[in-house]
């Protein structure tokens, strides 16, 4: 019983720090303007952080 309940907290604290960081991902889509389309946790940074340019 208690290893159901962990992953079931667990499964919903995962949702809510993928939501938390996708949060702000339709900022730019919102105000039509042209962005690189950003991937949870990294942003559209992912490539810099990984030194792809």
């Amino acid at each position: 019983m208690a290893f159901v309940e962990i992953c079931l907290v667990l499964a919903i604290i995962g949702l809510l720090l993928f939501k938390w960081s996708t949060g702000t991902f339709k900022a730019f889509k919102d105000r039509n303007l042209y962005f690189e389309k950003p991937h949870p946790f990294v942003g559209n940074m992912g490539a810099l952080a990984l030194q792809k340019a």
